[in-house]
């Protein structure tokens, strides 16, 4: 599958620096996290797989409102995850379906060495420019972090995500330029506005007085639609 240009081993560290790791307790238990916040779009699914299959996955999400939907695989073949990390895996898929901060929790057991890979699914990728992004059918698939060899023992790990809704786009909109732009603007309409307003007052007098030629009436308007139009080019140039 193609994949742009980008820095995973950055995104890695990111997150890496934001995950707390926890060492073992008496019990045999490691903690992890939280890892995040990663920003999504309501409507991303987040996949969060492990490799070999898990002994155990208990899963809990806390939120200050608002609807998602979560599932858990146990014993699946994750052969076709872009990022390979074996042949079968248990991975648990939360969707968000609201704005708002999501903690998911993952409290996991496994008593052999896995992996485990932090994934999202979505239609834009724009707000994961340091990661890297895998083309998937319809969809792009976006490596948030990957963890490899974590020792057998009793996990729990968290993850923190940042949800925004879709902004819609305005039908229509004006860019505006800048303070300086718009003094050159102002300057370029008033210079040419000048001699405009002289030659359309001169004319409106001298139809008063006398017969004025066809030549002169397109003369002064083929000044002015000029002068609209250089204010137009100018006014793209300033605001692009």
């Amino acid at each position: 599958m193609r994949a742009p240009r980008l820095g995973l081993a950055s995104a890695n560290l990111i997150l890496l620096a934001l995950a707390v790791f926890h060492p073992p307790c008496a019990s045999g238990s490691s903690s992890m996290g939280p890892i995040g916040p990663v920003p999504l779009m309501v409507g991303d699914a987040v996949y969060v797989f492990f490799s070999p299959p898990l002994g155990k996955v208990v899963v809990s999400v806390s939120s200050p409102g608002g609807p998602y939907r979560q599932a858990t695989y146990v014993n699946e073949s994750i052969t076709t995850v872009p990022v390979q990390l074996g042949a079968q895996g248990t991975y648990v898929q939360f969707i968000p379906q609201s704005d708002g901060r999501f903690t998911l929790v993952l409290n996991v057991s496994s008593k052999q060495p896995f992996n485990m890979l932090l994934g999202v699914l979505t239609n834009d990728y724009s707000n994961f420019a340091p990661y890297r992004v895998y083309t998937v059918e319809r969809a792009y698939f976006v490596e948030i972090v990957t963890m490899r060899g974590l020792e057998a023992s009793n996990w729990s790990i968290s993850f923190d995500f940042y949800v925004e809704k879709e902004k819609e786009e305005a039908w229509f909109i004006i860019p505006m330029p800048s303070w300086g732009e718009a003094l050159l603007l102002g300057a370029a309409v008033a210079g040419l506005a000048y001699p405009n307003a002289f030659l359309v007052t001169g004319l409106y007098f001298r139809s008063k007085r006398e017969e004025v030629s066809t030549k002169r009436k397109v003369g002064v308007c083929l000044s002015v639609i000029i002068s609209m139009l250089l204010v137009y080019w100018l006014y793209l140039r300033v605001t692009r």
